[in-house]
């Protein structure tokens, strides 16, 4: 591969004073660019919660990925728990394996709270 420098940018916000069981849409950026319009829904009232818990996803072979995607987009779950082991070599290929395995899961967490933990 090219030993070439790449420049990447991560956004971040944080949100105040938000109600629960309430939808947003939001976008962020920058002056060099603008993410796309998404949406995500706060914590409900009721005691009842939905999480999805996994671990052990990477990009090859990641039979779950796209149900995942589909229920997150569609509010089947209140909270994500990546328990570990997330993309496997991110920093390979000039980190082009993290860009593709975080592409992969902004598809989730610009929908659901997202929360990860490291693994072995």
């Amino acid at each position: 591969g090219s030993s070439a420098h790449r420049v990447l940018y991560m956004y971040r916000a944080t949100l105040k004073n938000l109600t629960m069981n309430t939808s947003y849409i939001y976008h962020v950026g920058s002056s060099y660019g603008w993410s796309s319009v998404y949406s995500f829904r706060t914590i409900p009232h009721e005691n009842r919660k939905s999480f999805a818990v996994y671990g052990d996803l990477g990009v090859v072979n990641a039979q779950s990925l796209a149900r995942l995607q589909r229920e997150a987009q569609l509010d089947y779950y209140d909270a994500i728990l990546h328990v570990g082991d997330f993309a496997y070599d991110m920093d390979a290929d000039q980190s082009r394996v993290g860009d593709q395995f975080m592409n992969e899961i902004q598809e989730i967490a610009t929908y659901v709270p997202y929360m990860v933990c490291p693994g072995n």
